[in-house]
Protein backbone atom coordinates (compact mmCIF):
# COMPACT_ATOMS: atom_id res chain seq x y z
CA UNK A 1 0.00 0.00 0.00
CA UNK A 2 1.37 3.43 -0.96
CA UNK A 3 0.85 6.72 0.87
CA UNK A 4 0.92 10.37 -0.12
CA UNK A 5 3.18 12.34 2.22
CA UNK A 6 3.07 16.13 2.57
CA UNK A 7 6.17 18.06 3.57
CA UNK A 8 5.31 20.18 6.61
CA UNK A 9 8.74 21.35 7.79
CA UNK A 10 12.31 21.55 6.50
CA UNK A 11 15.48 22.78 8.19
CA UNK A 12 19.22 22.68 7.77
CA UNK A 13 20.94 19.80 9.55
CA UNK A 14 24.60 20.40 8.68
CA UNK A 15 26.79 20.78 5.62
CA UNK A 16 24.67 19.74 2.59
CA UNK A 17 22.23 18.07 4.98
CA UNK A 18 18.54 18.72 5.61
CA UNK A 19 15.95 17.21 7.89
CA UNK A 20 12.47 17.01 6.42
CA UNK A 21 9.23 16.31 8.27
CA UNK A 22 6.24 14.75 6.53
CA UNK A 23 2.64 13.99 7.45
CA UNK A 24 0.80 11.75 7.99
CA UNK A 25 2.49 9.09 10.08
CA UNK A 26 2.54 5.67 8.37
CA UNK A 27 1.43 2.82 10.62
CA UNK A 28 3.73 0.34 8.85
CA UNK A 29 6.66 2.10 10.55
CA UNK A 30 6.99 0.01 13.72
CA UNK A 31 10.71 -0.54 14.39
CA UNK A 32 13.38 2.17 14.75
CA UNK A 33 15.95 2.00 11.99
CA UNK A 34 13.55 1.04 9.20
CA UNK A 35 13.56 2.87 5.87
CA UNK A 36 10.97 4.18 3.44
CA UNK A 37 10.77 3.69 -0.31
CA UNK A 38 10.04 7.17 -1.67
CA UNK A 39 8.95 8.02 -5.21
CA UNK A 40 8.62 11.14 -7.32
CA UNK A 41 7.35 11.11 -10.89
CA UNK A 42 10.66 11.89 -12.61
CA UNK A 43 12.79 9.40 -10.67
CA UNK A 44 13.03 5.74 -9.83
CA UNK A 45 12.08 4.86 -6.23
CA UNK A 46 14.77 5.45 -3.61
CA UNK A 47 15.47 4.12 -0.12
CA UNK A 48 15.64 6.65 2.73
CA UNK A 49 16.21 5.79 6.38
CA UNK A 50 13.69 7.22 8.80
CA UNK A 51 15.21 9.65 11.30
CA UNK A 52 12.10 9.88 13.49
CA UNK A 53 10.89 7.14 15.82
CA UNK A 54 7.74 5.02 15.61
CA UNK A 55 6.50 6.96 18.65
CA UNK A 56 6.64 10.30 16.81
CA UNK A 57 3.40 11.47 15.14
CA UNK A 58 5.20 12.23 11.86
CA UNK A 59 7.93 10.91 9.56
CA UNK A 60 11.34 12.60 9.37
CA UNK A 61 14.24 12.01 7.01
CA UNK A 62 17.84 13.20 7.25
CA UNK A 63 19.01 13.59 3.65
CA UNK A 64 22.23 14.69 2.02
CA UNK A 65 21.69 16.82 -1.06
CA UNK A 66 23.63 14.78 -3.61
CA UNK A 67 21.92 14.05 -6.90
CA UNK A 68 18.82 12.55 -8.45
CA UNK A 69 15.92 11.79 -6.13
CA UNK A 70 17.77 12.88 -2.98
CA UNK A 71 18.39 16.35 -4.39
CA UNK A 72 14.82 16.59 -5.61
CA UNK A 73 13.39 15.67 -2.20
CA UNK A 74 15.66 18.16 -0.42
CA UNK A 75 14.51 20.91 -2.82
CA UNK A 76 10.84 20.38 -1.88
CA UNK A 77 8.91 23.16 -0.16
CA UNK A 78 6.28 22.79 2.60
CA UNK A 79 2.94 21.82 1.13
CA UNK A 80 4.42 19.71 -1.66
CA UNK A 81 3.91 15.94 -1.71
CA UNK A 82 5.62 12.72 -2.69
CA UNK A 83 4.74 9.03 -2.56
CA UNK A 84 5.85 6.56 0.09
CA UNK A 85 5.55 3.17 -1.61
CA UNK A 86 6.38 1.12 1.50
CA UNK A 87 8.26 0.88 4.79
CA UNK A 88 10.95 -1.80 4.73
CA UNK A 89 13.92 -3.22 6.63
CA UNK A 90 14.36 -5.12 9.85
CA UNK A 91 15.47 -2.01 11.73
CA UNK A 92 16.95 -2.19 15.21
CA UNK A 93 14.54 -4.01 17.49
CA UNK A 94 14.58 -2.95 21.13
CA UNK A 95 13.52 -6.50 22.00
CA UNK A 96 16.83 -7.96 20.81
CA UNK A 97 18.35 -8.00 24.29
CA UNK A 98 17.88 -6.89 27.91
CA UNK A 99 16.76 -3.29 28.28
CA UNK A 100 19.95 -2.48 30.20
CA UNK A 101 22.37 -3.78 27.53
CA UNK A 102 24.67 -0.94 26.37
CA UNK A 103 24.25 -0.04 22.70
CA UNK A 104 27.15 1.26 20.61
CA UNK A 105 26.13 2.88 17.32
CA UNK A 106 28.73 3.56 14.60
CA UNK A 107 27.71 6.02 11.88
CA UNK A 108 29.23 8.15 9.17
CA UNK A 109 27.56 11.30 7.87
CA UNK A 110 23.83 11.03 7.21
CA UNK A 111 24.03 7.42 8.43
CA UNK A 112 23.01 9.00 11.73
CA UNK A 113 19.36 8.87 10.58
CA UNK A 114 18.41 5.33 11.71
CA UNK A 115 20.34 5.79 14.95
CA UNK A 116 18.47 9.01 15.67
CA UNK A 117 15.33 6.92 15.22
CA UNK A 118 16.66 4.37 17.72
CA UNK A 119 17.76 7.02 20.23
CA UNK A 120 14.38 8.75 20.12
CA UNK A 121 12.61 5.41 20.54
CA UNK A 122 14.71 4.41 23.55
CA UNK A 123 14.03 7.78 25.19
CA UNK A 124 10.29 7.59 24.42
CA UNK A 125 10.10 4.10 25.94
CA UNK A 126 11.83 5.24 29.12
CA UNK A 127 14.61 2.67 28.70
CA UNK A 128 17.74 3.07 30.82
CA UNK A 129 20.45 1.48 28.69
CA UNK A 130 23.71 3.23 27.85
CA UNK A 131 23.66 4.69 24.35
CA UNK A 132 27.04 5.39 22.74
CA UNK A 133 27.07 7.18 19.39
CA UNK A 134 30.32 7.04 17.44
CA UNK A 135 29.75 9.66 14.75
CA UNK A 136 32.25 10.06 11.91
CA UNK A 137 32.50 13.22 9.81
CA UNK A 138 35.14 15.30 8.05
CA UNK A 139 34.78 18.27 10.38
CA UNK A 140 32.26 19.87 12.74
CA UNK A 141 30.13 21.61 10.06
CA UNK A 142 29.50 18.22 8.43
CA UNK A 143 28.29 16.53 11.64
CA UNK A 144 24.54 15.95 11.21
CA UNK A 145 22.36 17.76 13.76
CA UNK A 146 25.39 18.70 15.84
CA UNK A 147 23.52 20.95 18.29
CA UNK A 148 20.93 18.25 18.92
CA UNK A 149 23.61 15.62 19.54
CA UNK A 150 25.52 17.89 21.91
CA UNK A 151 22.33 18.57 23.87
CA UNK A 152 21.55 14.84 24.13
CA UNK A 153 25.09 14.27 25.34
CA UNK A 154 24.75 17.09 27.89
CA UNK A 155 21.50 15.60 29.18
CA UNK A 156 23.13 12.19 29.56
CA UNK A 157 20.76 10.57 27.06
CA UNK A 158 23.75 9.50 24.94
CA UNK A 159 27.52 9.44 25.15
CA UNK A 160 28.76 11.17 22.01
CA UNK A 161 32.08 10.13 20.47
CA UNK A 162 32.83 12.55 17.63
CA UNK A 163 35.49 11.33 15.20
CA UNK A 164 36.71 14.02 12.80
CA UNK A 165 39.52 13.39 10.34
CA UNK A 166 39.76 16.89 8.81
CA UNK A 167 38.97 19.34 11.63
CA UNK A 168 41.35 22.28 11.28
CA UNK A 169 39.65 25.07 13.24
CA UNK A 170 40.18 25.14 17.04
CA UNK A 171 37.10 24.18 19.07
CA UNK A 172 36.03 23.56 22.65
CA UNK A 173 33.98 20.56 21.52
CA UNK A 174 35.65 17.28 22.44
CA UNK A 175 36.46 14.99 19.52
CA UNK A 176 38.86 12.28 18.37
CA UNK A 177 41.16 13.45 15.58
CA UNK A 178 40.87 10.58 13.15
CA UNK A 179 38.48 7.92 11.95
CA UNK A 180 36.09 5.85 14.06
CA UNK A 181 38.03 2.62 13.72
CA UNK A 182 41.04 4.39 15.20
CA UNK A 183 39.05 5.80 18.12
CA UNK A 184 37.55 2.49 19.20
CA UNK A 185 40.95 0.89 19.67
CA UNK A 186 41.38 2.98 22.82
CA UNK A 187 37.95 2.09 24.20
CA UNK A 188 37.74 -0.23 27.20
CA UNK A 189 35.76 -3.42 27.70
CA UNK A 190 32.93 -3.87 25.19
CA UNK A 191 31.34 -6.52 27.42
CA UNK A 192 27.95 -7.71 26.18
CA UNK A 193 27.18 -4.50 24.29
CA UNK A 194 25.04 -4.43 21.16
CA UNK A 195 27.15 -3.14 18.27
CA UNK A 196 25.31 -1.49 15.37
CA UNK A 197 26.65 0.25 12.28
CA UNK A 198 25.57 2.26 9.25
CA UNK A 199 27.81 3.44 6.42
CA UNK A 200 29.75 2.45 3.33
CA UNK A 201 31.14 -1.05 2.84
CA UNK A 202 34.65 0.34 3.37
CA UNK A 203 33.54 1.86 6.66
CA UNK A 204 32.04 -1.46 7.73
CA UNK A 205 35.17 -3.42 6.83
CA UNK A 206 37.49 -1.06 8.70
CA UNK A 207 35.15 -1.04 11.67
CA UNK A 208 34.88 -4.82 11.70
CA UNK A 209 38.66 -5.22 11.59
CA UNK A 210 39.19 -2.83 14.50
CA UNK A 211 36.54 -4.54 16.59
CA UNK A 212 38.03 -7.92 15.70
CA UNK A 213 41.37 -6.67 17.02
CA UNK A 214 39.51 -5.84 20.25
CA UNK A 215 38.23 -9.41 20.49
CA UNK A 216 34.77 -8.82 19.02
CA UNK A 217 33.37 -11.51 16.72
CA UNK A 218 32.29 -10.19 13.27
CA UNK A 219 28.75 -11.50 13.71
CA UNK A 220 28.29 -9.21 16.73
CA UNK A 221 28.39 -6.15 14.44
CA UNK A 222 24.87 -5.67 13.05
CA UNK A 223 23.18 -3.29 10.64
CA UNK A 224 19.56 -2.50 9.74
CA UNK A 225 19.14 -4.38 6.43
Amino acid sequence: MSYTLELTEKRDAGENLSILRFQPFVQDFQIPGQFAVLKQSDFDPGYFALASSPQDPYLEFLIKSSEGLARSVVSMQPGQTLTCESIQGKGFSLDAGPATTPIHMFAMGAGLAPFRSLIRSVIANGEHCELHLWQAAFHLPSVPLLDELLELNKQGAITLHLCLDDQKEPTDIAYFAGQVHGAIESHGDWGDSRLLWIGSSEFGKALGQSLSNAGIRPEQLLTNF
